[in-house]
């Protein structure tokens, strides 16, 4: 008798129909998942709630693109922002595509990563760059190899403190975003001073040495963001 009942009760609140679609509140779903609120039922509140965890709880789970679009709320921030969640800086909802959770937002918002501020602009990202950290090269030698991405973290983290200071309030370290995330750039080396300059995918740069470098010489390396 319990199974008579259950069955009725139970189809009252879920629908499924043959092709696998499911309603919530409907015996007829119209999609793969159809959840009909009682407006007129003032006592009842409608709504569909996402999963809630804060910016460090999700920045200790590790998704892939198995879990591309996966929805979920965010309570608070991550207190440092990196890797996947580089981008879950406020309170609010976020989405997974499958390397970062970025935030949901309309195309008057604005995401930020880095420090950097990217505008969207007809629900279309534009890339997201920044110029690296200073560093010094070494032209002592005929040829030269530097991991740019090494010393991009190290500067970002604040790894030495003899060099580096931040007010106190502040988190220990900038955010950075992973090597496979970044495409490097030189935008510009004076040829009289280098040659052959090349740059790997992992950040990695090479160089020859064929003159004296001036008070003048410098070169512009940009990280453009995937």
């Amino acid at each position: 008798m319990n199974k008579k009942l259950y069955l009725p009760l139970f189809t009252l609140v879920f629908g499924v129909s043959v092709c696998g679609q499911v309603g919530i509140n409907t015996p007829t779903p119209k999609a793969t998942l159809d959840v009909v609120g009682d407006a007129a039922n003032t006592s009842k509140l409608d709504g569909v709630i996402a999963p809630r965890l804060t910016g460090d709880q999700l920045t200790a789970k590790t998704y892939t693109t198995a879990q591309t679009g996966a929805i979920v709320y965010i309570t608070a921030a991550a207190v440092s922002p990196a890797g996947q969640t580089m981008n879950v800086t406020t309170a609010g909802y976020y989405y997974f595509d499958g390397s970062l959770w970025k935030s949901v937002g309309s195309g008057a918002s604005t995401l930020t990563a880095d420090n950097i501020t990217t505008k969207i602009d007809s629900n279309t990202i534009k890339g997201l760059f920044f110029y690296m950290p200073s560093i010094a090269l070494d032209l002592t030698q005929p040829s030269g190899v530097v991991n740019l991405y090494t010393r991009y973290t190290a500067q970002f983290g604040l790894t030495d403190t003899t060099t580096s200071t931040k007010n106190p309030a502040a988190p220990a370290a900038i955010p950075v975003l992973a090597s496979n995330q970044l495409n490097y750039y030189i935008t510009y080396y004076d040829k009289t001073v280098l040659s052959n300059v090349q740059v790997s995918d992992t950040g990695q740069l090479t160089y020859d040495v064929i003159g004296s470098a001036t008070d003048a010489t410098y070169v512009n390396i940009v990280f453009v963001q995937k």
